[in-house]
């Protein structure tokens, strides 16, 4: 064994946060990081400043010297609404060397904003006719629309209405959420105030707003000074509203005029809050908040209120009632923007009014009287709403919107682009019209393909120059159809109707300026949240229309996808083997996770945008392996205790996820916070003293304890349910095994003692009455009770849980390993996980990795990528699930399992203290992985020689206060960190 060794304080997290400024000034703050090899053993000093020029000043709090590279700021007591600044010192003798600074900070306290909520005034709404059945539709132009003069109504009259093919025996078409008049649900707001001439040492703006219900989505886009600050806000865990800060300290002029534009959407309780908190090099904190009336308040004693004003319109004139691109679950409407009536301006500080270019249009364009006197120069006051009961900050990190290049673009033989992103994402698009103009000369960074039999990439690049607005153009306006789909149909058109029933087709009318306009900086950007792979671009029939389509066909980098993001650590976990599917698999999955985990894990962003737990529970295990940063997780948890969903098994997962996130983060704070909670989820009432099983009737679909087993009940293989359902009780016995170490770790002893005997007395009734000795395998349950007769049939669910979670005797394993490995994949994604789980463990990781690397139609990972999705999907394949949907992250589940499993990387103490390294290559011969850890790092790379009896060399790296446990064939060693050995 060869050894080195190596170390800097990095990866600094505040709450399990980067860098948070929307801190509960009434909760404990925690902080931790990585420590770095040369220095990796500590001691450590933190020091928290009231300024970010730390080097000249004294700490405001100095903790004491630390061993650990994690701290409790018990003796630090933050001010609500203020920001601080915060290094992790070497405290050893004679060091300098300091770690970077990083800022965090408070949010207002619950009672103390300095502001109210506001919405547009709903007698600023146009009144027309719902968009809803298109044949009815009026334009704001023929209605009592501002305009009235603008006659250009666009024509698609190449487009035919389509259908979704979607639907089988057993989903059928539901009635799609579609209120009439969804146009009204639109919000402008404007918040103008002048900053005082003084430095700024700090901003933060806090934002809130209902409802989430209708779209089950955030309510609000916020921009300052014509740049984006974020969006919000999350679900609600009960009736409060969950808050969420953004730091704006460079955004904000000092001693001019800012704004701060707000688009919202919501058909219920309309209401939106927020605070700008403003902190000056003097000291003071000034206050910026949503109120009615013009100016909000006076400068009242004491409060340091800055005055401005707050105005808004109802946005229905720019985005008219429109079909929902929701589901029978909730609505969200299509975006069909009208330019003319869209507040451009909305938060640029210099604007007179929201609706005017700040800049000189430099391209000749057609007179602008008519569309001048389509908007208002003026808004009136927003208007004064309730105030929120109760406001909570939310404790995660912000999501952001990040732009995505097209990997591809195809202009087709009608004239239409599809636009390919190599990979699904949600949001929606950018459309920037001045990357078209003769100002924009860069390079394709897109493939660009013509399907065309007799056209080429050249020539539609030839064929645009005759048409783009120049100079020397009038321009005209366009009109262009967008379509989302997360597939492709089998003509190579986007499916934008999609099997989960949504119908995701938008028209963008775009006035003459917003298009020709280089300088005038009218990007077009999507407010809501589509989930796609694809987007199809469909031209109006009138040449300027085609002509813009050509265009984009020659220049993709015009449209991006603008995706909705929560950040992760792309450079703290990796895995690599040789098997180019394995490989393809691992990255599917890992980019699903990335597109997918949102501001709270949803079952899908598609169909129902709502937390299921078992969904959850796999979504958390595969963030983990990506990002050591359990906020996001930690919250969807606690949603889902106090928001439990029908099946019986899936409170039980809840359990599992808060010992999972316990084990991977050594943090007992949620088991501690919720543990009276999580004792109300065990299956206690179901509980038969007598025979230590779990006895119940099976229940019915979609009823509160219904029996799962699987989803859909093709992917059953057969099970017959019972009043013991095998599955329901090995994983029963699982989630008592883990209250046990909860509650023990906790310091309930009397408990763990309790919980610990029902899991091993319901292991042993398992073992005793529902294994078939002549199967090798374990049978579905028993008929009528804990008496009854084992039922008849052997599903691959049974055996597979039992494996997973109920400690199959030694003995048996073989057979159950072998039963297994001659079912294959006879079951749905989501118990595939639990099927592989169970082989990894069990030692049988060539079965496992060949299941991963399949080739199967339909049921593999392979066909989920052959069909072109873009993320996991909720099905194998349409043909098996007919709404599948393709956004599942808890569906990624080899984002996990290929590390923990085929490396097997696990930890064996909580946070990785103690961690196992056992790796299972075959029939592979190399893998690596790294995955985060509270203390860092761990990288594993194994290499197997060729042949029956190859030996196995593997390099490890091993973080400071961890130990690995490493078994090569059939040896095991410890190592001791911090340390980087080959073995």
């Amino acid at each position: 064994m060869s050894c080195t060794t190596a170390s800097h304080v990095r990866h600094i997290r505040i709450n399990d946060r980067i860098e948070p400024v929307d801190l509960d000034p009434a909760k404990p703050i925690r902080v931790r990081w990585w420590p770095a090899a040369e220095s990796g053993t500590g001691p450590w000093r933190v020091s928290i400043y009231s300024r970010p020029d730390v080097t000249s000043l004294k700490p405001i709090w100095q903790s004491a010297t630390v061993d650990l590279p994690t701290l409790d700021l018990d003796g630090f007591h933050p001010l609500d609404s203020s920001r601080y600044w915060l290094t992790v010192d070497d405290a050893s003798a004679g060091a300098t060397q300091d770690s970077a600074v990083v800022t965090f900070g408070t949010a207002p306290a619950e009672n103390d904003w300095k502001a109210t909520p506001i919405w547009a005034d709903p007698s600023t709404a146009i009144q027309h006719a719902t968009a809803a059945d298109p044949s009815e539709a009026v334009s704001p132009s023929e209605a009592e629309s501002p305009s009235g003069t603008d006659q250009y109504e666009p024509v698609f009259s190449h487009l035919t209405e389509e259908s979704s093919d979607a639907g089988d025996a057993f989903f059928q078409r539901p009635t799609i959420k579609q209120t009439e008049h969804n146009g009204l649900g639109w919000a402008f707001l404007r918040g103008v105030f002048t900053a005082p001439d003084q430095p700024v040492l700090w901003a933060t703006l806090h934002m809130t707003a209902a409802s989430v219900k209708p779209g089950r989505q955030f309510v609000y886009r916020a921009w300052l000074n014509n740049a984006f600050v974020g969006l919000g806000p999350t679900f609600p865990i009960g009736d409060e509203a969950r808050t969420d800060g953004f730091d704006v300290t460079d955004l904000i002029r000092s001693g001019k005029r800012n704004a701060i534009g707000v688009i919202a959407w919501t058909l219920e309780d309309q209401r939106f809050l927020a605070q700008l908190d403003l902190g000056l090099a003097d000291g003071s904190v000034l206050h910026f908040g949503t109120g009615a009336g013009s100016p909000i308040r006076s400068n009242d004693a004491g409060d340091n209120i800055i005055t401005g004003e707050w105005t808004g319109i109802v946005g229905n004139a720019a985005y008219p009632d429109s079909l929902s691109t929701g589901t029978q679950y909730c609505e969200s409407p299509a975006e069909d923007l009208d330019t003319r009536f869209y507040p451009f301006a909305l938060s640029d500080p210099d604007a007179t009014t929201p609706v005017a270019a700040t800049t000189p249009i430099a391209v000749p364009t057609v007179p602008t009287d008519q569309e001048a006197a389509s908007v208002p120069t003026d808004w009136p006051a927003a208007i004064a709403k309730p105030a929120f009961a109760q406001l909570v900050p939310t404790p995660t990190d912000k999501v952001a919107v990040e732009y995505k290049p097209a990997a591809k673009a195809t202009l087709t033989d009608n004239g239409h682009v599809i636009l390919d992103f190599g990979r699904a994402w949600m949001g929606g698009i950018r459309y920037v019209p001045a990357a078209l103009g003769p100002a924009a000369q860069t390079e394709n960074t897109a493939q660009t393909e013509n399907t065309a039999q007799t056209g080429s990439a050249a020539q539609v690049t030839s064929a645009t120059a005759q048409t783009e607005p120049t100079a020397q153009t009038e321009p005209a306006p366009i009109a262009l159809r967008i379509r989302y789909g997360e597939v492709l149909n089998a003509d190579g058109s986007v499916k934008y109707q999609l099997s989960a029933f949504n119908t995701y087709e938008e028209t963008w009318r775009i006035a003459a300026e917003s298009h020709a306009a280089a300088e005038s900086r009218k990007d077009l950007e999507s407010w809501g949240l589509k989930v796609f792979r694809y987007v199809e671009i469909i031209g109006a029939d009138d040449p300027a229309s085609q002509a813009a389509v050509q265009a984009i066909a020659s220049h993709p980098e015009s449209v991006s996808a603008a995706a909705i993001v929560y950040p992760i650590n792309n450079a703290s976990a990796e895995f690599h083997a040789d098997n180019r599917t394995i490989n393809t698999v691992w990255n599917f999955c890992r980019n699903t996770i990335e597109a997918f985990n949102g501001p709270i894990y949803a079952d899908s962003w598609t169909r129902e945008r709502a937390a299921y737990e078992a969904d959850a529970w796999l979504q958390w295990r595969s963030h983990l392996a990506l990002d050591d940063a359990p906020s996001l997780g930690e919250y969807s948890i606690d949603y889902l205790i106090s928001n439990r969903t029908w099946p019986t098994e899936w409170p039980l997962y809840l359990i599992l996820a808060v010992h999972d996130g316990w084990m991977s983060t050594d943090s007992l704070d949620q088991a501690r916070r919720e543990y009276s909670h999580l004792q109300s989820l065990l299956p206690d009432r179901y509980l038969d003293e007598t025979s230590g099983l779990i006895v119940k009737d099976p229940g019915d679909s979609s009823m509160t304890d219904g029996d799962l087993v699987d989803w859909p009940p093709a992917e059953r293989d057969g099970f017959t349910f019972g009043r013991v359902n095998t599955v329901i009780n090995a994983l029963s016995s699982q989630a008592y095994a883990d209250m046990a170490d909860l509650a023990r770790a906790l310091g309930h002893a009397e408990d763990a003692d309790r919980y610990a005997a029902v899991a091993k007395r319901m292991r042993e009734a398992i073992h005793a009455k529902l294994f078939d000795d002549f199967q090798g395998a374990y049978v579905d349950g028993l008929d009528t009770g804990a008496d009854g007769r084992p039922i008849d049939h052997a599903a691959e669910h049974a055996s597979a849980f039992a494996l997973a979670f109920a400690e199959v005797p030694v003995d048996r394993i073989p057979r159950i390993g072998r039963f297994l490995a001659a079912k294959g994949m006879a079951c749905s994604v989501y118990t595939a996980a639990v099927l592989l789980e169970g082989l990894y463990r069990a030692g049988f990781g060539e079965t496992a990795n060949r299941l991963i690397a399949s080739h199967e139609h339909p049921r593999s990972w392979w066909n989920m990528i052959l069909s072109g999705a873009g993320g996991t999907s909720e099905g194998w394949d349409v043909s098996i699930k007919g709404n599948t949907t393709y956004s599942h992250p808890w569906a990624a589940s080899p984002t996990y399992l290929l590390p923990q499993g085929m490396l097997g990387i696990r930890p064996i103490e909580p946070g990785y203290r103690v961690f196992a390294v056992r790796p299972q290559l075959a029939p592979n011969h190399e893998a690596s992985a790294t995955i985060p850890t509270p203390y860092g790092p761990i990288s594993v790379a194994a290499a197997r020689a060729k042949g029956k009896d190859g030996r196995t060399a593997l390099t490890l790296t091993v973080p400071a206060f961890t130990t690995a446990e490493v078994t090569v064939d059939g040896a095991t060693s410890r190592v001791e960190g911090p340390a980087t050995v080959t073995l």
